[in-house]
């Protein structure tokens, strides 16, 4: 299966953002509430980047006759920004950028959404660790990880199902490789300021 390739090709990048200090501090409890909100903050930012043009290149490729529908993530993440006492934030042309990515083809599509959709099933294992975290402090603010632990394995299902039915050529996977290498990486890239402060300095807020 095709999917078992992708994994492969993606191994280092993968591998790579699994070891981010980020999601390392929140799975052995050292996390701060600051520093959590940094976090939910950068996921916020991203998302607010990505999930348009990815709805739209859905839409645009026709992924509707695959039986798959892009399910935006940042009114999720602004409203977890809120009950953590944040403004959600409009982004300056002073933030960090994000890596474009390649969703020209759909082969290309897939391939990044083969990275943000499984990226629901990690999330889905960190749900416990948020729940501790903000038990501690006595707040909430994850409805996203309970989201990506509720909807992770059917959307998940439907994404292994579209990536093997868009492999049909060396030069489909081809390009599934790359896109979704350069969706690792571009979100790589945005967490590397996720607790430097730079997402609180840039930020404009409503």
């Amino acid at each position: 299966m095709f999917r078992f390739v992708l994994r492969h090709e993606t191994r280092a990048e993968h591998g790579g953002l699994d070891q981010h200090p980020a999601f390392a501090s929140l799975l052995d409890g050292t996390m701060s509430l600051d520093s959590y909100r940094n976090l939910m903050l950068a996921f916020h930012g991203f998302y607010l980047r990505v999930d348009e043009p990815l709805q739209q290149a859905c839409g645009r490729h026709g992924l509707d006759r695959f039986s798959f529908v892009y399910e935006p993530r940042t009114a999720i993440l602004a409203s977890d920004l809120r009950v953590l006492g944040t403004d959600v934030p409009l982004w300056t042309s002073q933030s960090p950028s994000v890596q474009k990515l390649d969703v020209d083809s759909i082969e290309s599509l897939g391939g990044a959404l083969y990275v943000f959709e499984g990226s629901l099933l990690g999330a889905s294992m960190m749900c416990a660790s948020t729940d501790s975290l903000l038990q501690r402090f006595g707040t909430g603010g994850n409805v996203y990880w309970k989201w990506c632990r509720e909807a992770g394995s059917k959307r998940w299902a439907m994404t292994c199902q579209l990536i093997e039915r868009l492999a049909t050529s060396d030069q489909a996977k081809a390009r599934m490789v790359d896109a979704a290498q350069t969706a690792f990486r571009s979100f790589a890239q945005w967490l590397d300021h996720w607790d430097d402060g730079a997402f609180q300095r840039s930020r404009k807020q409503c």
